[in-house]
């Protein structure tokens, strides 16, 4: 136990070492747990949006394709009489 514990003693150099730089990497995990945090909010957002447009366009193409067989039924077969 005496010989971890005198491994741990820092001289002053280290000491200065660790006091300059430790804000600086709390200060980076911070920033990357900031940035990838929005760009998963981004991501879903986004995938969102194109799924709504994705719909939206399968319904105008679905509404398309059943106009083009109206109008080709029509076309076809003629208009139905009151019959």
């Amino acid at each position: 136990m005496r010989h971890l514990i005198s491994r741990l003693r820092l001289n002053f150099g280290q000491k200065l070492f660790l006091i300059a730089t430790l804000p600086l990497i709390l200060t980076a995990v911070a920033i990357l747990a900031v940035v990838t945090l929005q760009s998963r909010q981004l991501a879903e957002r986004e995938i969102e949006t194109l799924e709504a447009q994705l719909i939206e366009a399968k319904c105008a193409d679905i509404k398309n394709f059943l106009s083009i067989g109206r109008t080709a039924f029509v076309n076809i077969h003629g208009r139905a009489g009151p019959e």
